[in-house]
């Protein structure tokens, strides 16, 4: 459809003649009319009623509801025009984040961080990406599926920083993520024996399987628990299991075995915490001088980046630190 036919059209009801119409238009009478009638072709509906003694215009049903909903298209179409314009000579990009569901429920620190960007640089656009289940984070990194990945671990620091990541990966810029940072947590079933118990340990789980999503993403975090477990003197058994999303995998039951929670002190009111809260109970296993942080980290790779990229990451890290600072108090 040609827009300005549909401004033409809004001059004519406006002006109630073609003579004045094509003047305030400055096009020709002729021409005034082939645009109406091109407009009611591809509309398929007649526009006008004109009088053919008295040459007075009457609008249709259908050239009301035309005339209704022009001065809205044409404002649209102009300020996407205006709006283009203002980014004419800006070089677009692209930013790609590895989509996770769980962490879209539970953080919306990069979310502001994203906002805040699109502001500063708009003609930046911001892609989530579901990384290849069979790479890691970092391998997902390295091969420019995704220019920001998230990585998860376990570690004895209540408060995360980039000083105790306990990773040699000198190549990632770290950022850590600490709306994430929580106590690690067991989730088992309601009805479990287990419960009845007053203090139970890692060994009070040495006969229980251990779920965990059949994606590469959480290799650190399985390598560290598995650690953990050893320091204790046991192997757990760590089953992999198939799911869609992460909202899928902690919306499963787990029967007789345990899935490893963030114990965070939020209130409860996202969806992943309905899903947990629905389908499980969670606990803190070992002694309290003994609590273990499940924590995530945003990973980019180190090297020169554009000035979007750079401002975007500088975002994350400012709104991380108020929010640690928050959590101090």
């Amino acid at each position: 459809m040609e827009i300005s036919h549909l401004e033409e059209f809004s001059t004519l009801v406006i002006y109630g003649s073609y003579t004045s119409a094509s003047k305030a238009l400055f096009v020709s009478q002729p021409s005034l009319s082939r645009h109406v009638e091109a407009l009611e072709k591809e509309l398929g509906q007649e526009l006008l009623f004109i009088d053919r003694k008295s040459n007075q215009m009457t609008l249709t049903k259908a050239g009301q509801i035309v005339l209704e909903h022009a001065s809205e298209i044409n404002a649209s179409f102009h300020n996407m025009l205006s709006k283009l314009d203002g980014i004419s000579n800006i070089k677009p990009e692209c930013i790609r984040i590895q989509n996770l569901l769980h962490l879209e429920s539970m953080y919306d620190g990069i979310f502001e961080a994203v906002q805040n960007t699109e502001t500063q640089y708009p003609n930046v656009a911001f892609d989530y990406v579901s990384i290849d289940r069979s790479f890691s984070p970092c391998d997902a990194v390295l091969s420019d599926q995704v220019d920001i990945a998230f990585r998860f671990s376990l570690t004895s620091e209540e408060y995360l920083s980039t000083d105790n990541l306990d990773r040699d990966d000198e190549e990632f810029i770290h950022i850590p993520i600490f709306d994430f940072h929580g106590i690690l947590g067991f989730g088992i079933e309601k009805s479990s024996p287990l419960l009845l118990k007053k203090e139970l340990s890692l060994r009070d789980f040495v006969s229980q399987p251990f779920y965990v999503p059949a994606q590469r993403h959480s290799d650190d975090l399985v390598d560290d628990f598995v650690k953990l477990c050893n320091e204790d003197g046991f192997s757990p058994i760590i089953k992999r299991v198939p799911a869609r999303d992460q909202l899928d995998f902690y919306s499963r039951k787990p029967k007789d075995g345990v899935f490893l929670i963030t114990r965070m002190d939020n209130d409860g009111h996202t969806a992943f915490d309905r899903y947990v809260k629905n389908n499980m109970t969670v606990i803190l296993p070992g002694r309290p001088d003994r609590n273990h942080y499940i924590n995530a980290t945003l990973i980019a790779k180190k090297g020169r980046h554009s000035e979007a990229f750079n401002y975007l990451l500088e975002q994350i890290t400012a709104i991380e630190q108020s929010r640690q600072a928050e959590s101090f108090k």
